[in-house]
């Protein structure tokens, strides 16, 4: 009987240890599973995160590499553009020169300019006469004309080169216009260590220098109130980098200040029988043509 007793209380014992033994393993099952299900959950934010951060980095890439495509196109294009106006051909020079070869082979021998200010302009030309006598004219407009085109004659023509064969080369001399100056009367400074003498006849003040076998004279309108001055030093400027034609003995420069639209500068020479005559309605842009003749 007392064996009894002592067994109960140890079977009871037994019971409740086995009940806390099962108690344990299902929390610790129910931990399991909900930390594996924690863990899962927590894989697919990171690899959704991972996919939008993917597909975000894809999209700014092509972006990127769109839009450098785009850069590139657009520096290949400018190069290309900045590389064909680099290269382009400078029509002023190229139009002279085809006119100047028209004008050579129609008149052998003759004095041709190697440049011509055009002004941003066409520049056409013309000609009368034979190799011992001819005119040659120069005029620009807005557009190209055919060679020796008849309304580049004359009067619409900016600049005329003209050449005169005499019977002997006195009579040819006795057309230049040619100014000796007396240095004692020679007290206007016009630049490059020259002094030049002024005087004055029907309206007008004339500034005379010579310039080795050349005089170079500027005509001033008193009535109008001009200065020849500034042309006279302007002129003196050019003829310091730019040389006139040799002449046989004596050569004459005739400026104005305004020369009203016509051609009343002129640039007046000799070689052997033939008389040599550049004409222009502007100064400056004389000078420049018949310091390129050859």
């Amino acid at each position: 009987m007392k064996k009894s007793w002592v067994f109960l209380p140890v079977l009871a014992m037994m019971l409740v240890a086995a009940g806390c033994g099962n108690n344990d393993a299902k929390s610790t099952d129910s931990s399991s599973k909900s930390s594996t299900r924690q863990t899962q959950t927590s894989k697919k934010k990171v690899a959704k995160s991972s996919s939008v951060a993917s597909s975000k980095s894809t999209s700014s890439t092509a972006t990127s590499n769109s839009s450098s495509s785009s850069s590139q196109a657009a520096a290949q294009s400018s190069r290309s553009s900045s590389s064909a106006t680099s290269t382009a051909p400078q029509a002023t020079g190229d139009r002279l020169t085809t006119l100047n070869q028209q004008l050579a082979k129609a008149l052998p021998g003759a004095l041709l300019p190697a440049t011509y200010p055009t002004g941003g302009q066409v520049l056409n030309a013309s000609y009368t006469g034979n190799s011992a006598n001819y005119h040659i004219y120069y005029g620009t407009s807005g557009q190209a004309l055919a060679f020796n085109t008849a309304s580049v004659h004359a009067n619409a023509a900016a600049i005329e080169l003209s050449k005169q064969t005499y019977a002997n080369a006195a009579s040819a001399e006795a057309a230049i216009n040619y100014q000796a100056v007396d240095s004692a009367n020679a007290t206007i400074d016009v630049g490059d260590n020259l002094k030049a003498m002024q005087q004055g006849a029907a309206g007008s003040t004339y500034t005379t220098w010579n310039e080795g076998r050349w005089s170079v004279t500027v005509q001033a309108n008193n009535m109008a109130q001009e200065d020849g001055l500034p042309l006279a030093k302007q002129a003196v400027a050019l003829f310091s980098t730019l040389a006139l034609p040799a002449p046989a003995t004596h050569g004459a420069v005739n400026l104005r200040v305004n020369a009203g639209g016509m051609r009343l500068n002129t640039i007046t020479w000799r070689s052997g029988n033939a008389l040599y005559t550049a004409n222009g309605v502007d100064a400056l842009n004389l000078i420049r043509v018949a310091t390129s003749l050859h």
